[in-house]
């Protein structure tokens, strides 16, 4: 007794000692420290699940063979600790050798224990323990280590939480320090007002502060009315190219980055036809125009001899560096302007006075040009979140919601709305908020008053006007040319999600109606059959209402109702009507079929909560069911209604190898089996509704 007193205490400490620590390597070899301690214990492991190899491996060990260590694989009901990890159940082997399958942790072990770490919601690993002594733990030993054994599973999830979150506090204060970094340079360079003092600086700053070693800015020129790119600086580019290399639109990669306006990164330059080598060996390239009031200056450029040595991330940086850059080389070729201007003055006072007025005007430009880019900024980096989210989801009522909630958050306006086309009337379909089950349209907010400003522009999928993107403000002139250009280009990312939502939702439809098709026709091939899904869902459906269900778990036994027996396309019908009492064999097969049918209804997404139900529906109030043994409530309960009104239905139709059961016997039935292969509550729901719908579904059919 004071022994187990001692080790509750020691439990005590060890729990908190584990939980004190963070960091998920040293909480492993506190763990087998403490099981020295507290159980004596030389030989002992923790073995941890690999979700993606499927198995158990071990993370931390005491005393077990090197060569076991390195190689040891375990899947679900391998050996011991495989045993353990698949029923969740704490064991003691007094015998290794009489263990049937037992894997080799320690040299000439002969007892083992092992037990679960067990989290709330599932099984992470093993604790296990080996000695060289047949008999050597007891049953108090087991329940002593079980309790430890919890206690290391959750300072393990604790530690692991804790590993993440310290994970993405270090990316945070990654993209934290580029934007300061970015910002810091942008004020360095805008300090520079000497154009070709600052396109050394350009280089300079991309290499010592972005680690962008070999670098280049061309700038853009016009040269008989046809526009070049030419090198005005480079670093660790060939001498060929530094020497004023010139480079047509269009051509290379810096010509197509002039031409278009847009990033671009080449992994490999080799797989990209029209490469214009800048450094020897060149293998890897990426190119940022250089943008002032929306118009192309020239680009920044930059390469490697490493293939797909830059990523996408490097392409962001190095697309908001060339933004500041680009500022800072209009800043310097103004300021260079400006001192012409004041060379000038010295010959001309009588323009100073004009002069002023143009240096106040250049200053303006200079800070609508920061304003610009600052806004500009923020624009690419919302569009940039509003794609992510339009296209996260294939469900139209999601994507329109999506698509309102972040136009409102980019363009300010008063009303926001999408409007779609009738597929077949080419008709607009009415304006309903918030409608899930039209699936028509979507407005974010109406406003008594009159609008004063309006702004729209069609959602296009190729020449096809598949609706209308509009926004109304209570303002007048609220909108100008850059909500247009945001607006449009929000146009062709709603109009391809839209697009896909509505595809997917056919598709799907397409496929239930199908499979729907297929559920009928299996039971128009049988006489004993017909109408029975339709006869179980209502039956289940007056049930679930008499229980007080939910309006969603209505909907999902309706559609499992229906396509219960989907499955038992897949049994041949030598099975299914067969006069005489069915083989063992016969009926594995037939117990499969809420198996086939869970497969049949995978692909269809807005049917997984009913395939599901398909799946459960022969499960067991008391666990004797198929094909997972559920029992009591978990077995989720439209499975549960399902299951009484299918059995009823089962019992008072004719059947190839019995004559319908009468009414009154098919209830006796339903109560004899109440709390055993039925769920008490649904058998009482049932009985008090049975009677009504059978009679309803006796005059529809004699209709």
């Amino acid at each position: 007794m004071s022994e187990t007193v001692r080790k509750l205490a020691a439990l005590h400490q060890a729990a908190r000692a584990m939980n004190a620590i963070l960091d998920p390597d040293q909480l492993l070899d506190k763990i087998l420290s403490l099981v020295q301690e507290v159980f004596s214990l030389h030989t002992c492991a923790v073995l941890l699940y690999d979700e993606k190899e499927d198995s158990v491996k071990i993370r931390a060990e005491r005393g077990y063979l090197p060569e076991v260590v390195e190689n040891f694989r375990v899947k679900r009901g391998q050996g011991v600790t495989g045993y353990v990890f698949q029923t969740g159940e704490p064991i003691i082997v007094n015998d290794v050798e009489q263990w049937n399958g037992y894997i080799q942790g320690v040299a000439g072990a002969r007892s083992e224990m092992a037990a679960p770490l067990r989290l709330e919601d599932r099984i992470i690993g093993v604790l296990d323990a080996e000695i060289q002594k047949p008999g050597a733990f007891e049953e108090g030993d087991l329940e002593l280590f079980s309790i430890f054994a919890n206690q290391a599973a959750t300072a393990i999830r604790n530690a692991n939480l804790m590993a993440s979150l310290a994970g993405r506090t270090v990316q945070l204060e990654k993209t934290v320090n580029e934007l300061g970094l970015l910002n810091r340079l942008g004020q360095q360079m805008n300090s520079n007002l000497d154009i070709d003092s600052l396109l050394r600086e350009v280089l300079q700053l991309a290499k010592e502060a972005l680690q962008f070693d070999h670098c280049a800015v061309l700038l853009s020129e016009e040269v008989d009315d046809e526009t070049f790119l030419l090198v005005r600086a480079a670093l660790g580019y060939r001498e060929a190219v530094t020497r004023g290399m010139r480079i047509k639109m269009g051509e290379g990669i810096t010509g197509r980055v002039l031409r278009s306006g847009q990033p671009m990164l080449i992994p490999d330059v080799d797989l990209n036809g029209g490469y214009i080598e800048g450094v020897s060996g060149g293998k890897c390239e990426m190119a940022a125009p250089l943008v002032v009031r929306d118009k192309v200056i020239g680009v920044l450029d930059a390469e490697t001899t490493e293939p797909g040595a830059f990523g996408e991330d490097d392409l962001h940086l190095f697309t908001t560096f060339a933004s500041w850059a680009a500022v800072a080389l209009q800043n310097a070729e103004i300021h260079s302007q400006l001192e012409r201007k004041t060379r000038q003055l010295d010959g001309k006072i009588g323009e100073i006075n004009e002069m002023n007025l143009e240096l106040k005007e250049y200053a303006a430009r200079i800070e609508h040009a920061n304003l610009d880019l600052e806004k500009r900024v923020k624009e690419l980096m919302t569009l940039q979140e509003v794609s992510r989210a339009i296209t996260s989801s294939l469900d139209l009522q999601d994507t329109l919601d999506a698509i309102v909630t972040m136009t409102r958050e980019i363009v300010d306006s008063s009303t926001c709305a999408i409007r779609l086309l009738d597929d077949e009337s080419r008709q607009m379909l009415p304006l309903d908020k918030g409608s899930a089950t039209e699936e028509t349209s979507v407005t974010a907010e109406h406003s008594n008053g009159e609008l004063r400003s309006f702004l729209g522009l069609p959602l296009k999928i190729g020449n096809r006007v598949i609706g209308y993107f509009e926004l109304g403000s209570l303002d007048e002139g609220a909108f100008d040319e850059g909500d247009r250009r945001i607006l449009q280009v929000l146009a062709s990312q709603a109009a391809i999600a839209i697009e896909n939502a509505r595809l997917f939702e056919n598709t799907q439809q397409t496929y239930y109606e199908t499979i729907r098709s297929l559920a009928q026709a299996l039971e128009a091939r049988d006489a004993y059959t017909r109408g029975h899904s339709d006869r179980v869902t209502r039956y289940s459906l007056a049930a679930a209402s008499e229980m007080g269900l939910s309006p969603h778990s209505l909907k999902v036994i309706q559609y499992a109702g229906l396509l219960h027996d989907i499955g038992k396309i897949g049994i041949s019908d030598s099975i299914l009507h067969k006069r005489i009492k069915l083989s063992e064999e016969e009926w594995s097969i037939i117990r499969n079929h809420p198996l086939f049918g869970d497969s049949i209804l995978g692909p269809l997404k807005f049917l997984s909560d009913a395939q599901e139900i398909v799946l459960r529906h022969h499960e067991r109030w008391d666990g004797s069911g198929y094909p997972g043994h559920l029992q009591g409530e978990e077995i989720p309960i439209e499975a549960r209604v399902i299951a009484v009104a299918d059995a009823y239905d089962a019992m008072t139709s004719d059947r190839p190898y019995r004559d319908a059961m009468s009414h009154e016997k098919a209830v006796a039935e339903i109560e004899k089996a109440s709390g055993k292969q039925f769920d008490p509550d649904v058998v009482t729901a049932f009985l008090a509704v049975v009677e009504r719908v059978r009679r309803e579904i006796e005059e529809s059919s004699e209709i």
